[in-house]
């Protein structure tokens, strides 16, 4: 009996995600694509490089856990019409669609982590023959968690202490 090993390959580029997909317990990966408008912060402005100054500001200006549209604005550069859809797909009630905005918060820390793990996901690629030419150095994965660390890290003091585990 002759049996086919089908080959595997998991992609993930600046306009896409991975969905996984199984046929009768072989998996494979299908490509979907980042909803908008988090599609946005795949690009330019929101680089990796850029984000730990959008992390000071939150941590500067004191916001709550609890952030609404013009705190997400504030975040962004001002960006309030990207704020505004930012905070509706945060709401599973709103279901994208395109009416007043309702007095929404949504969590900030969620929205934070979200922003650094999409950011400067065009800026993550491999060069031909499989050389790192990544701006973000050799390993984006470490610094992308760093920096997800640094969110929950409120006192900066490169651990996470009980009180920061558990905010009030």
């Amino acid at each position: 009996m002759f049996f086919k090993l089908a080959s595997i390959s998991l992609t993930f580029n600046s306009k896409s995600s991975t969905h996984q997909k199984s046929d009768m317990g072989v998996t494979q990966s299908t490509e979907q694509p980042i909803r908008a408008p988090f599609s946005a912060f795949t690009t330019s402005p929101y680089k990796l490089s850029t984000i730990p100054q959008i992390l000071t500001l939150y941590k500067s200006r004191d916001f709550d856990f609890g952030i609404d549209a013009n705190v997400v604005a504030a975040l962004l550069d001002g960006d309030s019409p990207l704020a505004e859809k930012v905070v509706k797909c945060f709401d599973s009630e709103s279901e994208g669609d395109d009416g007043p905005l309702p007095d929404l918060i949504i969590n900030g820390l969620s929205f934070l982590a979200a922003l650094v793990l999409l950011a400067g996901l065009t800026e993550e690629r491999e060069g031909e023959g499989g050389e790192n030419t990544n701006p973000l150095g050799a390993n984006p994965i470490r610094t992308k968690a760093n920096l997800i660390f640094s969110i929950f890290d409120f006192h900066n003091s490169g651990s996470i202490t009980a009180s920061e585990r558990r905010p009030q």
